[in-house]
């Protein structure tokens, strides 16, 4: 036989984490005085994005306008030189023609030669401290 009679109404044959829970007492929402700070401070927030952008859009109505035309100088824009030609340079091209066919150009490095000496520098001699007021005689 058993201790537990099925009639016996003071065992609690139920789980707890079963049971369903209560919820803590809550008003039902934010009160109106927080609602209505909240919808201003939304409206402002939108307020300033879109004056932002209104402000960014229209900084400056000169950069946003359209560009002006120059106008053209009279006469033609290209005229024939007299001399044609251009003007001869001695050797003009000649180095690359000759590198290429195995010729030195002179833009050779002179490795023999000796190298510059190096700067040190000199420190400074320190300033001379001033010296004491003399003082003023009544």
């Amino acid at each position: 036989m058993t201790d537990i009679r099925a009639d016996d109404g003071g065992t609690d044959d139920r789980l707890p984490w079963l049971e369903a829970v209560e919820e803590d007492g809550g008003e039902g929402g934010p009160s109106a005085l927080k609602l209505i700070v909240a919808v201003l401070i939304g409206l402002v927030a939108i307020g300033g994005i879109v004056g932002g952008i209104f402000w960014m859009g229209n900084r400056d109505a000169n950069e946003n306008r359209p560009p002006e035309r120059i106008a053209a100088a009279e006469g033609p824009y290209k005229v024939k030189p007299d001399n044609p030609g251009g003007m001869a340079v001695e050797g003009q091209g000649a180095t690359a023609f000759d590198a290429a066919q195995g010729g030195t150009p002179n833009a050779s490095i002179d490795t023999d030669a000796v190298p510059e000496t190096p700067v040190t520098a000199q420190p400074k001699a320190p300033a001379a401290a001033p010296s004491a007021p003399t003082p003023v005689k009544a």
